[in-house]
């Protein structure tokens, strides 16, 4: 990933941007845009990418857009390969954070005993699925168990269901489940309707069991079943042996479990077709009368009778039910037991060892902790967790003053806490979190990295500065840094040490955006002496002299300076040479140029150089070009409201402040004058832009050139 291809059209506010970032000879570039360039736009579309979302203009979503971003290879880059790191973010999360707490091989083995648990379980759960007929996503064989066995994890209640499965009773692994459990039926069988008429069958039932000669109330069929399941399963009858059963009059010998079961059965058929008990079932029938939604239940209770006795405790039943599905797939619930018990201790050793090891996420809370100046400390508390059951990482914060410290429950309460500078730090834990996270998956990284420091104060922002040019070591990565605040374009441009072809500003022609060169990465004022034959770069020149003649004290250079920034007695016979003299009196070894003439007027080259600035049809503009036509828009507004004030002892009494001083006099004087609104963007626009020195000169570079131009036009006409 040498190079990055970047071809955009109709990309949020990108209308067009065609450019290659080359790194080569440095892993870094940087890109200064000012407000309303490209800046958010460029980062979004980005963020788009790594998403594997498409990318728009948002205002105009019809017209057709393009976004291609590719390696030197022609390859597009895929999601994984771009990181987006946004501007503050109060919510802002890292991606997979989990794989910081723990090194890969116990994650490996972690991951393994899971998916062999989980395998087991799907098995399970597919086969109880198909048993029970239960298809829905909200009622699952698994929410049922919960119930019966009152375990949110099967897991959990696993060896009670193996105990459950040994006295099942078979016949009842073929229970309609979802007929007699779902929930308009249990809605019906709990009402209190028809609980009464259950009560009522139940008593009958359990009359006429106690005068057979086979069952009694205390040995139901119930219990017949499952003496006849033990029998079997012990092999009872195959040793030969039998057994002997009251049978009233007579004894009967019972010599197989068929046998034995034939004859509790055929019993139950003798007590259903009994003409009380019949009465008492069409009592409990009429109760389903006139609901359409239990005609399937009604319909199957006519078919098994032998169930509702069991309907008095439904719970109870529906437990007995699941013992019997449970039964039926014994192998598989068995299966399950053991890679359960094997897997765990796999997963408890994980566990021990991960508390023990150094983590990687502990690595990165010490980083942030040791670099960035914050009133609080922090630490990870709930690591197992993130590790065995993917929760999202608990970060526990000890709130520090000069006095002492204090815990913090949450950091929604650290936040409250915090001014929105120490906010903004907290956010950068989770970037360092993401970065951390790209670094330790090993794949090439291309990292847009959009204003990160953003209203952070110094320290911070040189503790930011300082982790960037870590990230560019780490051979991995290939960042791009965007910002609006040219100071910081500036700082981390030099730290970092990013080389002059790889720092540019982004610069708006029609719709547009290219990416220049910077000109000018440290200060200016050098290249403009060294290159004082350019009247343009020699007049841009004079606000930094003129600065550097009063911090030095050349009181007289520096009032003859002022006479170049402002309408003076003499600005307009000051001639190039004048000048010269005062920057001899600045600069040691000053050697005028030799052209323009010297004798040139300086109010003749301003206005000449400024018309040739004005008249360009570039929709770029260097710092010298901007600061000429500033210096000639600001003086020939003071020349226009002086001539109007027509008041040389007011003008001449002016001692500081001449521009404003002038302004406040012209409204008070021509209250409605046309002219008031073009001096006005005069007053706000041109000051900065001409106070300015070797260590700031932002805002004038924030400026287009094209609405100086405009203000170059309206003065002029004035």
């Amino acid at each position: 990933m040498n190079k990055i291809i970047v071809d955009l059209e109709n990309c949020y506010g990108i209308g067009r941007l065609n450019c290659e970032f080359d790194f080569t000879n440095s892993p870094a570039h940087a890109v200064y845009a000012p407000n309303g360039i490209m800046k958010t736009s460029f980062a979004r579309t980005f963020r788009d990418a790594s998403n594997g979302k498409p990318s728009s203009d948002q205002m105009f979503p019809s017209r057709s857009n393009r976004r291609i971003l590719q390696d030197d290879s022609g390859a597009t880059l895929l999601p994984e390969q771009i990181l987006v790191i946004p501007p503050y973010e109060e919510n802002y999360q890292p991606k997979e954070v989990s794989t910081l707490l723990v090194d890969a091989s116990l994650k490996t083995q972690y991951d393994q005993a899971v998916a062999e648990i989980e395998t087991r379980k799907k098995s399970l759960l597919t086969a109880l699925k198909s048993r029970s007929g239960l298809n829905g996503r909200t009622i699952t064989p698994e929410t049922e168990l919960a119930k019966c066995f009152e375990g949110a994890d099967l897991l959990d209640r696993i060896n009670e269901m193996i105990e459950a499965t040994k006295t099942a009773e078979s016949d009842l692994s073929e229970v309609n489940y979802s007929t007699i459990f779902g929930e308009k039926s249990v809605q019906f069988l709990t009402s209190s309707d028809a609980l009464k008429q259950i009560e009522v069958y139940v008593k009958q039932f359990d009359e006429l069991v106690s005068h057979s000669p086979i069952l009694t109330s205390q040995f139901n069929h119930t219990n017949a079943s499952t003496i006849q399941k033990s029998l079997a399963d012990g092999r009872f009858f195959e040793a030969n042996h039998w057994i002997t059963l009251n049978g009233g009059e007579e004894p009967i010998e019972i010599h197989s479990a068929a046998e034995m079961k034939d004859r509790v059965e055929s019993e139950i058929r003798r007590v259903l077709s009994d003409d009380k008990l019949h009465k008492a079932f069409e009592a409990f029938d009429k109760k389903f009368v006139g609901n359409a939604e239990l005609r399937e239940l009604r319909s199957y209770l006519h078919e098994h009778q032998e169930f509702i006795p069991r309907l008095k405790n439904l719970s109870a039943f529906r437990r007995e039910v699941w013992a019997a599905f449970l039964a039926k797939h014994y192998d598989l619930l068995e299966d399950l037991r053991d890679q359960y018990a094997m897997s765990r201790e796999v997963i408890d050793s994980v566990v021990k060892q991960a508390y023990a090891q150094a983590t990687e996420w502990e690595i990165v809370v010490n980083l942030f902790n040791q670099r960035f100046s914050v009133p609080f400390r922090l630490k990870v508390e709930n690591q197992a967790d993130v590790i065995l059951k993917e929760s999202a990482p608990h970060v526990v914060f000890e709130f520090r003053d000069s006095d002492g410290t204090a815990p913090v429950q949450s950091s929604k309460d650290l936040l409250m806490a915090l001014s929105q500078g120490e906010r903004r730090a907290l956010y950068l834990l989770n970037v360092i979190f993401d970065l951390r996270i790209k670094e330790k998956s090993g794949v090439p990284t291309l990292v847009i990295v959009d204003d990160i420091a953003d209203s952070f104060d110094y320290r911070n922002k040189y503790a930011i500065i300082e982790y960037l040019q870590d990230t560019c070591k780490s051979g991995l990565f290939r960042v791009i840094i965007l910002s609006h605040n040219f100071d910081f374009h500036r700082s981390v441009s030099s730290r970092i040490g990013i080389g002059r072809s790889s720092r540019r500003i982004a610069v708006r022609a029609g719709r547009e955006i290219k990416l220049v060169p910077e000109k000018y990465q440290k200060n200016p004022l050098t290249h403009w002496q060294n290159n004082a034959s350019d009247i343009t770069n020699f007049i841009a020149s004079i606000p930094f002299v003129r600065n550097l003649a009063e911090y030095c004290g050349h009181e007289d250079a520096f009032n003859a300076l002022t006479e170049t920034l402002h309408i003076k007695p003499g600005t307009r016979a000051l001639t190039l040479a004048n000048i010269d003299g005062e920057y001899t009196k600045v600069i040691n070894n000053y050697s005028p140029p030799a052209t323009p003439a010297r004798t040139l007027l300086y109010w003749d080259a301003l206005l000449g150089s400024a018309a040739s600035i004005a008249a360009s049809a570039t929709d770029h503009a260097e710092l010298e070009s901007k600061l000429v036509i500033s210096i000639y828009i600001r003086l020939k507004a003071e020349d226009y409201m002086i001539r109007r004030i027509s008041d040389v002892t007011f003008v001449n009494g002016i001692t500081s402040n001449q521009t404003n001083e002038l302004l406040k006099e012209y409204r008070t004087r021509f209250p409605g004058s046309p002219a008031l609104k073009v001096l006005d963007q005069v007053q706000l626009m041109t000051p900065e832009n001409l106070h300015l020195n070797s260590f700031m000169f932002e805002p004038i570079i924030d400026l287009g050139i094209q609405h100086l131009r405009q203000l170059h036009s309206s003065v002029s006409a004035l």
